[in-house]
């Protein structure tokens, strides 16, 4: 968990809204290119161009851009059968979208403030504090044993103090050796921007430490095993 690192100045609201529209956009065209296959894709995913076997892609030698990531070995176009994320098969979703959010607020007979480095802006420290979370994933199998997911999240430890607020947009590339297996394989890279005065603790117990600086750019490989 993230705690308080005392800084200067006005929060950096403009970060959030930049961070909050490119994950919108990411998972706003992973959902239209599965919902508008049969417009978006250029040609079906199984018609088969039995003069074009293995073409290469489109700026490679012998390229062109009837297919633009060429054809695979039985002449069938590769980006269509990307875009359409071998929906036709029926062996699994190929779109899931996922909203989630969660509220608290704290009640508290402490009734203790905290102020901001000027000592000008205070507000409750526990008592009356609202504590928000909301966000939204979107995932996309391309392949039957792959898939990529976008993730947007956005916290708010105190709804009331802007500069506590902080952002996490996050990519991920998803292996399978089959939807119907029990294990999956998550590369990520995941982007934190923060408010100004965003709270971080450290050590165990954890305690307040003004001097940490949080990461703010993270990739990690994880897998998921489950009977």
């Amino acid at each position: 968990m993230f705690t308080t690192a005392p800084a200067v100045g006005a929060p950096n609201i403009s970060a959030h809204v930049v961070a909050a529209a490119i994950a919108a956009a990411i998972i706003v065209l992973i959902a239209l290119c599965a919902v508008f296959a049969e417009v978006v894709a250029p040609h079906s995913p199984i018609e088969q161009f039995r003069d074009h076997f293995l073409e290469p892609p489109a700026w490679q030698e012998g390229g062109s851009w009837t297919f633009p990531l060429g054809t695979d070995d039985i002449g069938r176009c590769i980006l269509s059968r990307i875009i359409y994320g071998e929906q036709s098969r029926n062996e699994r979703p190929d779109v899931l979208v996922s909203l989630f959010g969660i509220g608290t607020v704290v009640s508290s007979h402490d009734e203790s403030e905290t102020c901001d480095s000027s000592g000008l802006d205070c507000h409750a420290t526990y008592d009356g504090v609202v504590k928000l979370k909301a966000g939204v994933e979107a995932t996309y199998n391309l392949l039957s044993w792959f898939g990529v997911s976008g993730r947007f999240d956005h916290v708010r430890p105190d709804n009331a103090v802007n500069r506590m607020a902080y952002t996490v947009w996050t990519g991920r590339l998803l292996a399978h050796t089959g939807w119907l297996s029990r294990d999956e394989v998550a590369l990520s890279y995941s982007a934190f921007i923060y408010g100004e005065e965003v709270p971080v603790r450290t050590g165990y117990p954890p305690v307040d430490d003004p001097t940490a600086n949080p990461d703010r750019h993270v990739v990690s490989l994880s897998g998921t095993f489950w009977w």
